[in-house]
């Protein structure tokens, strides 16, 4: 699971088919903080090169709330503005 997205890093540099991945997560019941990776393409990835960013992101988690963690968190990173028009891969 990732999600691919044109990018401009914090460099200045775009990244128009950039690779997004959630690489960590961390939390309990009501809290959950992660981090998302950036590479400048799914190739980039698969051959291990560096990433360009790594960005941490949390959201509360719902009351009751179940299923994939993973599957929650690209949830909530396609509910921020600035990712939305990201596809899944």
């Amino acid at each position: 699971m990732a999600i691919r997205k044109s990018w401009l890093t914090a460099q200045g540099l775009t990244l128009p088919q950039a690779y997004l991945r959630v690489t960590f997560f961390s939390g309990n019941t009501k809290h959950i903080q992660y981090s998302v990776q950036i590479w400048n393409n799914a190739q980039a990835r698969n051959e291990e090169r560096a990433i360009f960013e790594e960005q941490n992101f949390s959201f509360e988690y719902p009351p009751g709330g179940t299923g994939d963690i993973v599957t929650r968190c690209y949830q909530h990173l396609k509910s921020l503005p600035e990712f939305s028009d990201g596809v899944d891969v």
